[in-house]
């Protein structure tokens, strides 16, 4: 269960990552990998971020060197109220609002 904030409120998401299926043609190699934000409380997905990574056969009977776009890392700022989302290839993150930041505490706890 998530801690409870400095604001005493508990963070109302969490990030799930998992990985597509593989894909892509005979000599290429694709694969996307996924970031949900998650509402704790119903498990509905609220935002989805993604990124691909791809490579090549090379005609010697290896994979070449791949290439990754899109987003590498999802994190939620310190006080929880928003998403810095850090995509491949830029030096600084963007910070994305959450629809709804806090949980209300059960009734009778604060």
């Amino acid at each position: 269960m998530p801690q409870d904030t400095p604001h005493g409120k508990q963070p109302a998401y969490r990030i799930a990552e998992r990985d597509g299926a593989a894909h892509g043609g005979l000599y290429e190699l694709e694969q996307t990998h996924y970031f949900d934000i998650v509402n704790i409380l119903t498990g509905a997905v609220v935002m989805t971020f993604e990124s691909e990574y791809s490579a090549s056969f090379q005609g010697n009977g290896t994979w070449g060197d791949g290439s990754s776009s899109g987003v590498e890392k999802v994190t939620f700022t310190e006080d929880g109220l928003f998403l810095l989302v850090y995509s491949y290839g830029s030096s600084a993150p963007d910070c994305v609002a959450l629809p709804t930041r806090y949980l209300d505490p059960p009734a009778g706890s604060a």
